[in-house]
């Protein structure tokens, strides 16, 4: 490796790192504090590393709490209804990190290492846009009927009962 491509190889290191640290390392060191101070949401997030089960007392008190409740991260709701509509709705969608609040030193850090890659969830990935075809074009043929499988058992073929061996009456070949 040249000293050229290692040069190229750290900074392309150094650009994922900081990047990693404005979208998961900052956020993730300031959720203990949030939780602290009695975030439900940023509790949620930071997870339950108590007894087995435990993390079902975090659902009951956001439940308690109302069908939805807001907080300085984001919005928690534990009521299977509203979460069926939100998740159904088409005015619900994913955000880009630019809508995330961040100060501006942060978002020039996320501007100068965007590597351009396609998210996952934005046209044209195959999570998002709609197949070509989304109905079956024909009606499916039926199984084999119980009757025309004892047949088929019996004659240790299968197909129509007239291409079976134990039909007597066979026609004659067709001359035109």
């Amino acid at each position: 490796m040249t000293a050229l491509n290692r040069l190229s190889a750290a900074r392309w290191d150094l650009r994922v790192r900081a990047r990693w640290a404005v979208l998961h390392g900052i956020p993730r060191r300031a959720l203990p504090r949030r939780a602290s101070r009695g975030d439900r949401m940023a509790e949620l997030l930071l997870g339950y590393h108590g007894e087995p089960g435990g993390q079902y007392a975090q659902f009951d008190t956001i439940r308690a709490e109302g069908r939805i409740i807001g907080s300085e991260v984001g919005a928690a709701t534990a009521d299977h209804a509203l979460c069926r509509a939100i998740l159904r709705d088409s005015r619900f969608s994913t955000i880009q990190h630019t809508d995330y609040g961040f100060p501006a030193p942060m978002l020039r850090v996320l501007e100068r290492t965007d590597p351009g890659l396609p998210n996952p969830v934005e046209p044209p990935s195959m999570l998002v846009t709609e197949p070509r075809r989304t109905r079956r074009t024909g009606t499916p043929s039926p199984g084999p009927s119980p009757r025309r499988r004892s047949r088929s058992s019996r004659t240790g073929r299968s197909g129509s009962p007239r291409t079976c061996s134990t039909n007597s009456r066979r026609r004659p070949p067709r001359t035109w």
